[in-house]
């Protein structure tokens, strides 16, 4: 049988964007939150906040609430990396931040913002932490760390290297990363049993197994797959037009400095044999104080 997969946006939304536990859960699981700072209850906000990415713009999941202390939640998901999510979560978290100065609060009442960024791709800087895929990032001195600055957090978690082989899956953690990948390279549609171990990711599976879209959702559901097979494609020929256009400046550059290094050798040597040094000019080219230099 075939299951909508849950990281494309329409299905993405039914789960986490309209049911609250189940968005409660996914929170409290992946976010860095201290005991007594887990999430109790949330209400919905639009996210209608900025403008999509010019490019990529069909590309990115988000679901955004706020809990009953006031703190704020972005949930964005990326089909794909680029420069310009890393600049939009930042302008999303500080936005979110500085608008709740609008409610006419004082600064020091002003609540923290939580971005939780899912990339279905990796990114280039963490390559090399081949077995870290989560990644949180905070405003803090650079000499000493246990200095912090409260007010915006932004976690990056890279699906692909999370592998659910390596799991015990007793994590809540683990489970629910597990539900959001488990279609990946998926050709059966097998759902991990695994996932039946908690109530709420039971019932996330539930819903997968119970969608039925509407011929106008469905529709959604495929040009979704479709643009980000398209948008992933257009980036990777860039890469390859920016790849092959480096290396023909590299050769024309190699070409160019080989040249002036073979003028200078032949210009020492005329010089080491007595050649004046305006002749010397008048054959390689360089100036007569480079000549004087050699």
């Amino acid at each position: 049988m075939e299951y909508y997969d849950p990281r494309a946006d329409i299905v993405f939304r039914k789960i986490f964007g309209e049911h609250k536990h189940l968005c409660i859960s996914l929170l409290n699981a992946l976010l860095p939150l201290k005991e007594g700072e887990l999430i109790k209850s949330i209400e919905y906000l639009p996210s209608d906040m900025l403008p999509e990415l010019p490019e990529g713009k069909n590309s990115i999941v988000d679901v955004r609430c706020e809990d009953e202390k006031g703190r704020m939640f972005i949930v964005e998901m990326q089909m794909y990396w680029t420069e310009a999510f890393r600049m939009r979560a930042l302008f999303n978290a500080s936005k979110a931040f500085s608008n709740q100065a609008k409610r006419g609060e004082k600064f020091r009442e002003l609540q923290p913002v939580y971005c939780l960024c899912l990339l279905n791709e990796n990114m280039p800087e963490t390559k090399e932490y081949v077995d870290e895929y989560r990644h949180v990032y905070i405003i803090q001195h650079d000499n000493h760390k246990e200095l912090t600055i409260e007010g915006m957090t932004f976690v990056f978690i890279e699906l692909l290297k999370f592998h659910t082989s390596n799991k015990a899956h007793k994590k809540l953690t683990d489970l629910w990363l597990t539900f959001l990948t488990m279609m990946q390279d998926n050709q059966d549609s097998v759902i991990p049993p695994e996932l039946s171990s908690d109530r709420n990711v039971s019932e996330a599976v539930n819903y997968i197994k119970e969608m039925k879209l509407n011929p106008e959702e469905r529709a959604h559901y495929e040009k979704f797959w479709d643009n980000v097979a398209c948008e992933r494609t257009l980036l990777a020929e860039r890469y390859d037009m920016g790849v092959a256009k480096g290396i023909e400046q590299g050769i024309e550059q190699g070409i160019e400095q080989g040249s002036q290094n073979t003028n200078r050798d032949n210009a020492k040597k005329m010089k080491d044999l007595g050649v004046s040094i305006e002749i010397i000019s008048q054959v390689t080219g360089l100036s007569p104080d480079e000549i004087k230099k050699l």
